[in-house]
């Protein structure tokens, strides 16, 4: 099995969507609490940080938080698929009115270090009219012998969350709006 058989998921950032968002964390201190560490003197209290549209998908302020719907944990663990757990949590909507049956999505399984392949620089067209080309590259990949074959995992020191083949096919047989999913193999970076 190779990298090219691996995605990931991320917002896609579609108007007035509801975010959330959780007071007094660090940027550490979410990817710890994606990785399914304590937090000390943190509850997990979502409130609202934009837009009003409540999906199956509730992305966060903080890039590596991720909120589902019972219903998308339920088919989840209905596959069986490892790797993962879901934290309850209290979420409010704009009105301060309790928002029941979501969860935080956290992850257990792991892979070692990621690393990007010079190989695929790509020079690649400005995303607004006013910007300028930029060299990217093209994938992440990482060793499959560091993965611990896990459905759900992260590789070390990031945030990202990566899944297999299997994971894919359940959660777009759910057609989850607000949610994009793509192959690690077509991830852009930029080169800095």
């Amino acid at each position: 099995m190779g990298c090219n058989e691996f995605y990931f998921f991320e917002e896609t950032f579609t108007r007035n969507y509801f975010r959330a968002t959780i007071n007094g964390l660090t940027s550490k201190d979410s990817i710890n609490l994606l990785r399914g560490k304590k937090i000390d003197n943190v509850s997990l209290n979502f409130e609202p940080s934009q837009g009003s549209r409540i999906k199956d998908y509730i992305p966060t302020t903080y890039v590596s938080l991720h909120l589902f719907s019972n219903k998308i944990f339920e088919e989840l663990e209905k596959n069986n698929f490892s790797g993962f757990r879901k934290v309850p949590i209290n979420l409010k909507d704009g009105n301060s009115n309790n928002i029941e049956g979501y969860s935080l999505l956290t992850v257990t399984g792991k892979c070692g270090k990621t690393f990007k392949d010079e190989k695929t620089i790509q020079t690649l067209p400005p995303i607004t009219e006013f910007g300028k080309a930029m060299d990217h590259y093209i994938g992440i990949f990482f060793d499959v012998d560091t993965w611990d074959g896990s459905d759900f995992f992260m590789p070390e020191e990031t945030g990202f969350i990566f899944f297999t083949e299997r994971v894919k096919e359940v959660l777009l047989k759910l057609n989850i709006s607000n949610l994009t999913i793509t192959n690690i193999k077509d991830i852009e970076t930029i080169v800095s």
